[in-house]
């Protein structure tokens, strides 16, 4: 939980509790998630998404090869997935809202936010 005032961003680790919540298991996996707009860094190589908000497309600037990417809404559900050449990725078909994008590139995984109109 996040008192009133605290940063949201930061480092993170997964739990997946029972149904009970009695028992857990760490899956000792952990991401970041970083503010809307932020830099991602890829084995020191600078990507940046634009247009944020984006409409049709979200573009990735940054990454000249192909590139896996999944979308997901905000509890965690996956929503869209795929790949791009050309660092252009269709949103058209999302509803307005904020969403979490996964880039997997050569290896490395990032994730960031950004919001459709």
């Amino acid at each position: 939980m996040v008192a009133s005032g605290e940063s949201k961003w930061g480092n993170y680790r997964v739990v997946v509790l029972n149904k009970d919540s009695v028992t857990c298991t760490d899956t000792s996996t952990r991401f970041e998630l970083l503010e809307p707009g932020q830099i991602l860094k890829f084995k020191g190589q600078s990507v940046s998404f634009y247009p944020n908000p984006a409409t049709d497309n979200l573009m990735i600037k940054g990454i000249d090869q192909e590139f896996e990417f999944a979308i997901f809404g905000l509890g965690g559900n996956l929503l869209q997935a795929g790949s791009s050449l050309t660092g252009a990725i269709n949103i058209r078909d999302l509803v307005e809202g904020m969403y979490i994008i996964q880039i997997n590139f050569e290896g490395q995984i990032q994730r960031t936010r950004f919001i459709k109109h």
